[in-house]
């Protein structure tokens, strides 16, 4: 199980993980090519925003409706 849930609502990468009910290999490929969610770094902590999660899964929706399996065409990311 992950660490606590922080006060501001941000997951784990574990956590994430299984809210989006991806393993975490796949996680660690998203972020290689470019298009996992954005990250913050406390210390040696990764966790990752409520707001990051959301814009992560608008991206995911906007690839979808064009067919991308993976990272947005450029002119295509979020304003």
């Amino acid at each position: 199980m992950g660490c606590p849930t922080m006060a501001d609502g941000s997951d784990t990468i574990e956590d994430f993980c299984k809210s989006e009910k991806i393993s975490r290999s796949e996680y660690y490929e998203m972020r290689r090519k470019g298009w996992g969610p954005d990250e913050m770094h406390i210390g040696r902590l990764v966790r990752i925003s409520p707001e990051a999660k959301q814009r992560w899964r608008r991206e995911r929706e906007r690839a979808a409706a064009l067919g991308v399996r993976g990272a947005l065409p450029v002119g295509e990311l979020s304003p």
